[in-house]
């Protein structure tokens, strides 16, 4: 009776908390939604259970975090890999990052030199 009541509520606690989707998740965006989703699950029936206490509830939280980190780890190397040694064309205007890059380091070299040029009065005055 008593452990049938135990066994009910942990059960209800822990029903529908959606680790699978977590274990599945393939984008960051997918991965937010879980998270919230098994938070939103745990805040809600933590008040209403009767058995599942704290200190169970931060240790169910800590394997969640810990699965969130290794799923997020796999994710970005998997992402890191799909895009490592690709030149990416900027939508904008199709240049590659090498020739942005190497645009941005022309300015900023450029804009240096600008900067140590002294200005003459004669210049100035003449407007």
């Amino acid at each position: 009776t008593q452990a049938q009541e135990y066994t009910n509520d942990i059960n209800n606690f822990l029903k529908y908390y959606p680790v699978q989707n977590l274990h599945s998740a393939t984008s960051i965006d997918k991965l937010s939604t879980v998270l919230q989703s098994l938070f939103a699950n745990v805040c809600s029936k933590i008040r209403s259970s009767r058995y599942y206490d704290l200190v169970r509830c931060i240790k169910l939280v800590e394997c969640t975090l810990y699965t969130t980190q290794v799923r997020l780890e796999l994710i970005l190397a998997e992402n890191f890999k799909l895009t490592k040694g690709m030149n990416h064309v900027n939508a904008m205007d199709g240049h590659t990052d090498a020739n942005v890059k190497a645009d941005v380091n022309a300015s900023s070299s450029s804009s240096n030199t600008l900067a140590s040029t002294p200005v003459s009065s004669s210049s100035s005055s003449s407007s």
